[in-house]
């Protein structure tokens, strides 16, 4: 006898998206050329970015600004410091931000200290009414490009901070991957050895149900040999550093991002560039990867979101294209390109999905810093009702497994024409279930859906204007 799963989920509407764009800041001459999103418990979008003047030090800042309303509010988290001296850097880049549980944020980024000439590691958290900033970490002179100098902050089940980051010995020209983890009372320091001396950079950080920090880097190619993608996690019980995947690269992807995720059984899934936008992904005993686009190597930002049945999420930018691009993968990858068309992305771009799946992302375009907000298009779950004459309208779905077969329970308050259908995720009816003339009253209907695809699927009642769907995952 076949099988089918029918999964009655609140889950995120595939089809079609509407983006809604609108600029956070414009005051300076470079701004939100590094910046970095997340989305607190209320679905309140925050942005920490740089907003750098070439006209000194006061006009030099990191800023935090979040949506009240329709208005961004904006504070400073850091500020005076003035540019390195070279005309492809600035005092702030490589920022990274998370939000806790409690809606409390926790920051990393990198500043150049003018009076040490260095470059120090720093870690920021917000507690009302201001943000205290701590130097964690430095090395000597300054760097010239963000993404393979990058920090990539993550908390842990405990809501503690770990801080992945590029660290340059310039004593010994050796460039590798260092994490610091807090514990409640200190921060640990790690080197990510793995025995190679050449260069790691772009790191992205994420911990598993067990507190083990796992990164995914990038790593120069000896000479001109080829660069490699490399994945590693932290063995609490032996202390060492395990390395479980290595994949080469055509070319130098220090221009390039790269972004790790871990999935509901922490299993790492991991987007970044050889040429290609590539998703490479552990499914417990084999590695898999799926070549999405050509993206090129040049000023390439990539950033990885799962959703809640797991399915990839990726916001990226294109060499030569530059322009912010949105895909994301169910049975097929579905590609948007150009999300805004009014200008070029040259730098930082910043992705989450919120727990009601809108794509929420920050860019920096011409100098502004940007957000856009990416909402389904189609049929939306509604399993609130509707009322008509003091009586609620309802719809209820229960599977039957093994079958294949759909119960429908319904309410209906008024006595009127009924169409109940099944829909598809794209707001197309695939299969008509009833449409007649019903008095009030509760029904019950059983539907054969056996001969429907593995998808997403809306049960959808309508009665004169109004309109109950509810939702399921088939699953062959």
């Amino acid at each position: 006898m076949r099988k089918f799963l029918i999964i009655l989920i609140f889950a995120f509407g595939y089809g079609q998206i509407n983006w809604e764009i609108e600029i956070v800041d414009t005051a300076g001459s470079s701004v939100g050329l590094y910046n970095a999103l997340a989305i607190d418990t209320n679905n309140i979008p925050h942005i920490v970015y740089s907003n750098i003047d070439d006209a000194g030090i006061s006009t030099n800042f990191i800023i935090h600004t979040f949506k009240d309303g329709s208005i961004w509010q904006k504070e400073i988290v850091d500020s005076g410091h003035i540019l390195p001296p070279s005309g492809f850097s600035s005092p702030y880049h490589g920022i990274s931000l998370v939000i806790d549980k409690n809606n409390q944020l926790h920051l990393s980024y990198f500043r150049y200290d003018s009076l040490t000439n260095s470059t120090q590691l720093c870690y920021g958290y917000r507690s009302s009414p201001g943000w205290t900033i701590m130097v964690l970490d430095s090395f000597s002179g300054y760097t010239l490009y963000s993404r393979a100098f990058s920090t990539s902050i993550a908390l842990d089940t405990t809501d503690f901070p770990g801080i992945a980051y590029c660290y340059l010995n310039y004593n010994d020209s050796l460039q590798y991957i260092k994490l610091f983890h807090y514990n409640g009372f200190n921060w640990n320091a790690y080197i990510v050895n793995d025995g190679c001396d050449n260069w790691d950079y772009g790191p992205s950080l994420e911990f598993d149900q067990q507190n083990q920090p796992h990164i995914a880097f990038y790593q120069e190619g000896p000479g001109n040999g080829n660069d490699s993608l490399k994945y590693t996690y932290y063995d609490t019980p032996t202390n060492n550093w395990v390395f479980i995947y290595f994949m080469a690269i055509d070319y130098l992807n220090s221009h390039a991002s790269l972004s790790l995720a871990l999935d509901n059984q922490d299993y790492p899934r991991i987007a970044y560039s050889d040429e290609a936008l590539i998703y490479a992904w552990w499914n417990g005993s084999t590695w898999s990867t799926d070549y999405i686009t050509d993206i090129g190597i040049w000023e390439i930002e990539i950033d990885l979101e799962l959703d809640n049945l797991q399915n990839p999420h990726i916001v990226y930018t294109a060499e030569f294209h530059f322009k912010v691009n949105y895909c994301y993968k169910d049975a097929v990858w579905h590609i948007y390109q150009s999300l805004d068309t009014t200008g070029y992305t040259l730098e930082d771009i910043s992705f989450e999905l919120d727990r009601f799946g809108k794509r929420h992302i920050s860019y920096e375009l011409d100098w502004l810093l940007k957000y856009a907000l990416g909402t389904f298009v189609g049929i939306a779950e509604n399993d609130e009702g509707y009322w008509i004459q003091d009586t609620k309208c309802r719809l209820k779905i229960l599977p039957s497994i093994s079958y294949g077969i759909l119960n429908i329970e319904c309410t209906i308050p008024v006595q009127g024409v009924v169409d109940l259908a099944i829909y598809n995720a794209g707001g197309a009816k695939i299969k008509s279930i009833k449409q007649k003339n019903y008095l009030p009253g509760s029904y019950q209907q059983m539907i054969n859906i056996s001969d429907l695809a593995s998808g997403i699927y809306f049960v959808v009642l309508k009665q004169n204007n109004g309109q109950v769907s509810r939702k399921f995952l088939l699953i062959k």
